[in-house]
Order: structure tokens, then C-alpha cells, then sequence
């Protein structure tokens, strides 16, 4: 069984770009603007929620067929990817909190049509110190206080 908290919701997503990118200094970037980028995206398998989320903003902001990266097996892997120069991706607000050196977010000029709800998700038998620890040390990251996460609940996933 898996235990999960919430730990904020947004409804702002921003675009992970390279530092070296000619957009990277600008905020408001239009989607259509990294058509021809090449775009990476989770295996939509893995997480089909994101990977039609970031589909369908991209549609109805006048981007049907973006240019698509190839896949990587992990987000450290894409933020690397980026971070050298290749593609970008579309991200919450955290990289532009705290950006990956070589990487720059910047706020895409879209209106998304759901909140994005972002949880800490552990098994039942994780070390309940250590987790607590994390979830204290993300909800910190997040400039939100203890008090404002729920208690523990079942996963519904």
C-alpha cells in the first residue's frame, strides 16, 4: 500500500529551457515560440496524466504536433539533456526557485485547465522518520509550513 501528502497545488507552468537559449530571458514565453524545439515528455506510460496535460495545454495554445526528444529514463536525465544544450520540457514552479545550473524556467504564456497537484507518494513500510524528515524538508522548499499539509492518506492511483 502507498502513503501520499499533499504538498501544493499550482495551476503556472513554466518552460525548462538551456540557459543558452534565446528565450531564456524572456517571461511570457508562447508555446509556439519552442514548436520546432524538441520537447521532452515522460513516456506517457509512466505518467499519462502529465503526458496528455502537457499535450493538450500545448493544443490549445496553437502547438498540435510539437517537436518531440528523444526519451530519457528519468527527469535528472532531461534536466541534463537541457542543461547541455538539447530541448526543453515544461515544469511546475520549483526549477524556478531553484535552477539547475545551465537551466533557466521561465513562465509559458498559457492558462492551463487543471490544478497541478503535486504529492510526496512512499510505501507503507518506508521508515516513517525519514519520510516525515523529507516532507518537512519539501514543504520547506516550497515556502509552505507543516500545518498546511494534510495527514497521511491512502494513494489513489
Amino acid at each position: 500500500m502507498l502513503h501520499s501528502t499533499p504538498l501544493r497545488a499550482e495551476q503556472r507552468i513554466y518552460a525548462l529551457l538551456p540557459a543558452s537559449h534565446p528565450l531564456a530571458t524572456t517571461p511570457g514565453i508562447d508555446p509556439r515560440d519552442l514548436s520546432d524545439d524538441p520537447l521532452h515528455l515522460p513516456r506517457r506510460e509512466d505518467n499519462p496524466a502529465i503526458y496528455d496535460l502537457i499535450l493538450e495545454t500545448l493544443a490549445d495554445h496553437g502547438v498540435l504536433a510539437p517537436s518531440r526528444a528523444p526519451t530519457v529514463d528519468s527527469l535528472a536525465a532531461v534536466v541534463q539533456e537541457i542543461a547541455a544544450g538539447n530541448g526543453w520540457t515544461i515544469v511546475t514552479s520549483g526549477p524556478d526557485q531553484h535552477p539547475v545550473p545551465g537551466t533557466v524556467a521561465q513562465p509559458l504564456a498559457v492558462t492551463v485547465r487543471h490544478q497541478i497537484h503535486l504529492e510526496a507518494i512512499w510505501h507503507k513500510g518506508a521508515n516513517q522518520t525519514a519520510v516525515r524528515a523529507l516532507i518537512s524538508q519539501l514543504a520547506r522548499a516550497g515556502r509552505h509550513s507543516d500545518r498546511q499539509l494534510r495527514a497521511d492518506r491512502p494513494h489513489r492511483g
